[in-house]
């Protein structure tokens, strides 16, 4: 899929399934199965929330990959297997909705000002850059006088000119704002 975010819930959800599938009677390799499923997407959420210095998160799924590696296992009977099964389905179905970065929140859009417009585009852009974020899922704040299209309806080629075009206005208009962008560092 092209969509991190949308891999990651798609994950996550086959894994909630899997937890709950598992409180039935199942043979044994199945849950074999399972702890490589939710051992591998606990550990792969802690990446992302370390990514977007989402501590709890970090620790939280940690634990849960942790407690569900199938290389070193840990033996519970099967009334504590259950329960942790359903906790972990839970957290993992509550992170599908905690672990969003809240752009608008984080980076928000400056429309006041010239340089407080260009400056805040240019910083939302790179961030959604940075982050892989698909550009049909990226903000339409910015629309390009060169092709009339908003920045979330244009190609790949169309986004990464008019992302370039905007920064090297603003190195060229405001260098200080440039500087507090790239060279901060």
């Amino acid at each position: 899929m092209k969509n991190k975010k949308q891999t990651i819930t798609v994950i996550k959800t086959i894994a909630i399934i899997m937890l709950f599938l598992a409180l039935a009677d199942n043979p044994y390799s199945y849950y074999q199965i399972l702890r490589w499923v939710v051992a591998g997407t606990a550990g792969y959420s802690a990446y992302l929330a370390y990514l977007q210095k989402k501590t709890i998160w970090v620790w939280i799924l940690a634990i849960i990959a942790i407690l569900f590696n199938p290389i070193s296992s840990f033996h519970f009977d099967r009334e504590t297997w259950s329960m942790l099964n359903v906790i972990s389905a839970i957290i993992f179905f509550i992170s599908i909705f905690k672990q969003k970065i809240n752009l608008d929140k984080e980076y928000p859009l400056i429309p006041h000002t010239n340089s407080g417009r260009l400056f805040s585009t240019v910083r939302r852009m790179k961030v959604e850059r940075e982050l892989n974020i698909p550009i049909s899922d990226r903000t339409g704040f910015a629309i390009s006088v060169e092709t009339g299209k908003s920045a979330n309806k244009m190609t790949e080629q169309e986004w990464e000119k008019f992302y370039k075009d905007l920064s090297k206005q603003l190195e060229k208009d405001y260098p200080e704002l440039y500087n507090q962008l790239f060279l901060k560092k």
